[in-house]
């Protein structure tokens, strides 16, 4: 039996001139959180920080008993 424990967004951009990397985290999400959703929030976040979003990861944790 698995037991839904959390969830996570993590969305990962690139400094244009250092080309460093930057994460933002979201976390406490429901389980199976709309990815349509999960979009917008993402390009939300490129209108206020330097670089653009690359890459987007949703983690889902299970207990399993």
């Amino acid at each position: 039996m698995k037991e839904f424990d959390g969830a996570r967004v993590q969305f990962t951009s690139v400094d244009p001139k250092t080309e460093e990397s930057y994460r933002f985290s979201l976390s406490d999400l429901k389980e199976d959180a709309n990815v349509e959703v999960i979009k917008s929030v993402g390009e939300a976040l490129n209108v206020v920080i330097d670089g653009n979003i690359e890459t987007t990861t949703l983690t889902q944790t299970y207990n399993i008993a």
